[in-house]
């Protein structure tokens, strides 16, 4: 799961160039432990989490030389600081990106993403929730979660 995330994250770094920097080489994308507001200091950002793994054992026996699937899901979710109420969920037109908008780059980065070697399919959005809002001691906030799934083979 460690190098999906990672490989998520870098994938994000990449392609959302509108994001601002947490570091000198990296945008606002961090991996989350929890489902909380994170320390974030710039919007709009990103968190990766890992969500649920399933496996799926070929034969349904642990011999060696045995297959099975490892399947992933991962969490991205879209956090964008909460200015006016409209604005927040659509854009102003101006370039300011609304939670919808950011979602939005975040499904066409990752979807069909080859994730490389050993995935055995590309990560697809699995399922969406609605935004919702939720606030710090410092900051109030809107944040869309998206599932994605992909699934890796092992050789045991």
């Amino acid at each position: 799961m460690r190098e999906t995330l990672l490989k998520i994250q870098a994938r994000l770094d990449n392609t959302l160039d509108y994001l601002p920097m947490k570091s000198a080489t990296e945008r606002a994308i961090y991996i989350l432990t929890s489902n909380e507001v994170p320390e974030i200091t710039d919007y709009p950002a990103i968190g990766i989490k890992d969500g649920d793994e399933n496996y799926d054992l070929e034969g349904g026996t642990m011999a060696d030389g045995a297959e099975f699937d490892q399947q992933m899901e991962v969490v991205v979710t879209a956090f964008v600081e909460m200015l006016r109420k409209e604005e927040v969920i659509v854009g102003d037109g101006s370039g300011m990106k609304g939670i919808l908008e950011v979602a939005d780059d975040i499904k066409a980065s990752l979807n069909g993403f080859d994730l490389g070697e050993g995935y055995t399919a590309p990560l697809i959005l699995k399922r969406g929730k609605a935004c919702q809002a939720m606030s710090s001691d410092t900051v109030s906030i809107w944040m869309k979660e998206m599932f994605f799934a992909c699934s890796k083979q092992y050789t045991i």
